[in-house]
């Protein structure tokens, strides 16, 4: 698996495990829900003031060098 493959795995675990949805991802970051979706379903990757966002909401459980890692 891939740095990104990762990433959006982190993504989806820390979602479930904290029982947050993209709208809410999208609410706190000032991201859109769909480039959120977009993500999510592997059709895109954040640039780096996203992924430093999803870093910070996440408390590092999705890293910024994931992202950017292949």
């Amino acid at each position: 698996m891939n740095g990104a493959a990762n990433a959006r795995a982190a993504l989806v675990r820390w979602m479930e495990s904290n029982g947050v949805t993209q709208s809410e991802i999208a609410r706190r970051t000032g991201i859109p829900q769909t480039s959120v979706s977009r993500w999510v379903l592997g059709k895109a990757m954040p640039k780096i003031g996203a992924a430093v966002e999803l870093e910070r909401l996440t408390f590092g459980a999705v890293r910024v060098a994931d992202w950017m890692t292949d």
